[in-house]
């Protein structure tokens, strides 16, 4: 933000006369380099001009001209001292602008006609005045209130506005932003009676429920039968049993059939066959002797239709002395055929002795991402586009347990705050205090883990440990292939499966959800050696993927490599926190971070090899520390500015050498040469990557040489040198191809297009894009680099007019960007959104990607990429005929450009032609003809045969 202003926007009583101020603005708009200043003081110069030519109110007109020098003369001294151009400053100068060239051009035509009611176009020129005042305070206002220059005092009406501020733009901006998503139990009271069934008092239904749509119509459509139904509701700890189970028997249809004869009985306390019965004859007012007996006989003489529910019925079921019991009165109760009986059970295995009604109804599965967003805002009532929302539910796993009691800590806690929790503390904070299955997760999570079906197979703890570290779970095979010798695998699998530890996802892979698997880790770590062999089969792994080599001769096990991904983190984590192996782990933590960063770059791999860096840094490894600075930006969530990423570049540069690595010290040059070019230091990054080719050609590491030539061309492509670009990239090609470097390969291709791009040669830009998109889907059909292939594919179409396919391209690429969470593209593809906007007429949908654009590059410090969103935005400022606010915005895009050592170079060509636009609309051939002549020449020099055709057509018009 520009820095606070110095005067005050004077009152009335002010002594400053109007002859100082206009000197003063004369003054800025002769000298200030800032085209904004600049542009301020000239219109307010020209609508101070055209007042003292309006005759009629002439008194009003004054006022309203005095107001507007007072204005300028603060707002362009202020900003004629700014360093920097952000974003918001941009906007709100532009709307400021606006406002002014409206004035100018309105009072321009008044003098002329003489007329000053067809200027305000409103019959009482009073009260049109007032609103000419109005919108211009208001201007004001929005600009004061955004830029954050609160010293100023606001006129009284500026205050009226402040509630209404948040402009049109903005609010579209944050729209974009803002889209991709979180039992009482009533003791029977009516008195016994020995012919009927007593009336059942249900807990009530569940007050919060969303999802199981389908589940419960295939319940209910089962209990609805005629017939009587038997169904068993199972599935792990926590997932919703018991609600779903009310959820159904306070159905409408339910209730119709089975009235007041429906009965909810909680078998949690209950501990064997002898006490089920009791339970039960409790329940019913019955002697607990004869119940079954009496129970039947009564069911059959009234001919009522009757429901139980038994909920929690495995922990009488699970004791193996006390199951075959348990399952004879089950089989009893269900003689009668007015009886239906559902129970609900911890595990995945139903009692025998019973018919159960088929289909069976599906284990519990967890709520679909939609559900669960519903259920948490139900209880907690945090606002549903909560940006950390669907972070914090992915970390639970959907489970409903956990979602209820993380959503109640969310009315007093919020959703970042709770991901720290849950970071920290993993599944002990889920807990309402009173300990219970209900209100403690790691209650129910023992409870689980106590299941006498799993004590008996204790090979199955050492399972759960293992999966403990594999989120992304894991095939049976690969199980095995890391379990440690002899190791009985098959009947420990079947046990966790029994009890619903472990399911099968859609990849048939094994898996344990988010709580279990943070509970087990936390509460029963794995030993060294039952981890050692799950290491070991990752290094092997990351050996056949050969990524560090980039030939990808073994496709299948890259393909493997990335289903692995989230499991390689946490073991590699696990080993840097043990210090296991540690140098071995801080090479495969290089790697899983390279690969990561072409796959899915993000926080966790980040903070991995920040770990890893530390530990080399306390070893002394000097060459893998600079090998853990060159990865860890590029898994980085958010992108940080052009010039740490140099500075880091150099502190690795430096860290190399001192290590007398001469391969890591070239990585490190190739590396800084890529950050110099994106900060527009030609010079230095052409000279980094011509002494890391050297390095690379005297080891003969051709890859290296391949990628150095790709980045060289790359270079020489962003100082108009096409010719030396072409060569360069096509030489690089050669060495990629020829030994198999797809990667590298694919980079020169892009380079390539981009030069036959420029020169109009399309089928080429055509076959090089295609060609790229073809090397990379090679190595993986899923990666975030995808992305700018698409979108230089949906540049080529724009170019050809083939709207629609260019924007088709553009939205596959912004989906692959957005998915990598990759800002800096994203930015890139909304100024493709906005130019296609324009040209469909839609000025302010463009307009809102221009500023989406120019937000990050602003805060990522690219002065080029700046510049480049300035050009675009004069462009739906011209359209709008707001020609003033356009220049503005063209002079600062150049100044921008020399800032970035852009002087001369192909991008200039663009704002220089816009300038004669503005000329040409202006009535100043003579003037047009010099810009258009300067394009002309740049764009010459750079081989840029579309933007030379396009100024030739120009000169000619």
């Amino acid at each position: 933000h520009p820095p606070s202003m110095g005067p005050q926007i004077r009152s009335k009583s002010s002594n400053v006369d109007n002859g100082t101020l206009l000197r003063g603005l004369k003054g800025i708009a002769d000298s200030t380099s800032i085209p904004y200043a600049q542009a301020i003081a000239g219109l307010a110069l020209l609508i101070y001009d055209a007042s003292q030519k309006v005759q009629s109110h002439h008194e009003d007109v004054k006022r309203l001209a005095e107001r507007v020098i007072e204005v300028a003369m603060t707002v362009a001294s202020s900003i004629s001292t700014a360093a920097d151009t952000s974003e918001d400053l941009v906007r709100n100068v532009g709307i400021l602008l606006r406002s002014l060239e409206q004035i100018e051009n309105s009072l321009r035509t008044s003098s002329k006609k003489k007329k000053w009611s067809r200027f305000l176009r409103s019959t009482t020129t009073a009260a049109s005045i007032a609103q000419c005042e109005d919108q211009f305070e208001q201007s004001i206002a929005i600009f004061l209130l955004q830029t954050q220059l609160n010293n100023v005092r606001l006129s009284d009406r500026m205050n009226d506005f402040e509630g209404s501020l948040c402009g049109e733009l903005e609010f579209s901006m944050k729209e974009i932003r803002g889209k991709e998503a979180l039992s009482m139990s009533n003791k029977l009271t009516c008195a016994p009676s020995p012919d009927r069934i007593p009336r059942s008092l249900l807990p009530p239904p569940p007050q919060v429920f969303h999802g199981r749509d389908a589940f419960i119509e295939q319940a209910i459509g089962q209990l609805s039968k005629s017939a009587s139904a038997y169904c068993a509701i199972i599935g792990p700890g926590g997932i919703g049993k018991s609600s779903l189970a009310l959820k159904i028997v306070h159905e409408p249809r339910i209730v119709n059939i089975f009235g007041d004869s429906r009965h909810f009985i909680s078998c949690e306390s209950v501990t064997d066959s002898e006490t089920l019965i009791s339970t039960l004859a409790n329940h019913f007012d019955m002697k607990a002797d004869a119940f079954v007996q009496d129970f039947v006989r009564v069911l059959d003489t009234s001919r009522t239709r009757a429901l139980i529910v038994l909920d929690n019925f495995e922990t009488p079921w699970e004791i193996s002395s006390e199951r075959s019991q348990v399952e004879e009165i089950l089989a009893k109760l269900s003689v009668s055929p007015q009886l239906s009986i559902v129970v609900t059970m911890r595990g995945a295995e139903r009692p025998l002795g019973i018919a159960w009604t088929r289909p069976f109804l599906p284990p519990l599965s967890l709520l679909d991402p939609d559900s669960a967003k519903e259920v948490f805002v139900s209880i907690s009532d945090v606002p549903e586009d909560d940006p950390n929302l669907p972070d914090l539910l992915r970390l639970i796993d959907y489970v409903p347990l956990a979602i209820v009691l993380m959503a109640n800590l969310a009315q007093f806690s919020s959703c970042a705050n709770l991901i720290d929790l849950w970071n920290e503390q993993k599944t002990a904070f889920l807990s309402r205090g009173n300990p219970s299955r209900q209100s403690s997760l790691d209650i129910s999570l023992q409870i689980s883990l106590s299941s006498e079906r799993l004590q008996t197979t204790p090979e199955a703890f050492e399972v759960l440990q293992m999966l403990s570290l594999l989120p992304d779970g894991v095939a049976m095979p690969e199980l095995l292939s890391m379990a440690p010798s002899a190791f009985n695998l098959a009947p420990a699998v079947s046990a966790l499966r029994r009890v619903a530890l472990i399911y099968d996802d859609v990849n048939q892979r094994l898996r344990l959800l988010s709580p279990v698997r943070e509970f087990v880790r936390t509460n029963f770590p794995i030993e060294i050696k039952t981890f050692s062999p799950i290491l070991e089969y990752y290094f092997q792994l990351l050996r056949k993927a050969e990524w560090e080599h980039q030939t990808f001769t073994h496709s299948a096990e890259l393909t493997n490599l990335i289903f692995h991904l989230g499991n390689m983190r946490t073991v590699i984590d696990h080993a840097l926190q043990k210090r296991f192996r540690v140098v071995d782990v801080i090479k495969a933590t290089v790697e899983l971070a390279d690969i990561s960063s072409s796959i899915f770059p993000g926080p966790l791999t980040h903070r991995l090899i920040s770990f890893a860096k530390k530990l080399a840094h306390d070893l002394d490894e000097y060459a893998l520390e600079a090998e853990c600075i060159i990865v860890s930006r590029l898994n980085l969530e958010i992108r940080e500015s052009v010039k740490e990423d140099v500075r880091q570049s150099t502190e690795a540069l430096e860290l190399a050498r001192r290590a007398k690595a001469p391969l890591t010290e070239a990585k490190c040059l190739l590396d800084l040469g890529v950050n110099q070019r994106r900060l527009g230091d030609y010079v230095g990054a052409e000279n980094s990557l011509k002494n890391a080719l050297a390095i690379f050609h005297d080891s003969g590491n051709l890859l290296g040489q391949a990628r150095c030539l790709g980045n060289l061309g790359d270079v020489a492509f962003s100082v108009s040198k096409q010719a030396e670009a072409l060569a360069l990239a096509s030489e690089g090609a050669r060495i990629a191809e020829q030994h198999e470097f797809p990667l590298a390969a694919a980079k020169c291709c892009e380079v390539l297009a981009a030069v036959h791009k420029l020169r109009g040669a399309f089928p080429f830009v055509a076959r090089y894009t295609q060609r790229a998109l073809t090397l990379r889907t090679s190595v993986l059909s899923q990666a975030w680099y995808h992305g700018p292939t698409l979108n230089a594919l949906g540049d080529l179409y724009f170019a050809l007019g083939r709207i629609s396919q260019a924007k088709e391209m553009y939205d596959k690429a912004y989906e692959v960007f957005t998915a990598s969470a990759r800002e800096d593209w994203i930015a890139c593809v909304h100024i493709s959104f906005g130019r296609i906007a324009l040209l469909r007429g839609n000025i302010d949908e463009s307009l809102t990607h221009f500023h989406l654009s120019l937000q990050e590059w602003d805060r990522l410090k690219y002065p080029g990429e700046a510049a480049n969103c300035l050009a675009a935005i004069s462009e739906a400022e011209i359209a709008r005929n707001n020609l003033t606010t356009a220049w503005s915005h063209l002079q600062q895009s150049l100044r921008l450009y020399r800032i970035n050592n852009e002087i001369g170079f192909r991008r200039n060509g663009t704002p220089l032609m816009r300038m004669g636009d503005i000329c040409v609309q202006r009535e100043d051939p003579g003037r047009a003809l010099r810009f258009y002549i300067t394009a002309c020449l740049i764009h010459r020099n750079s081989s840029n045969r579309v933007g030379l055709a396009e100024c030739i057509k120009k000169i000619g018009d």
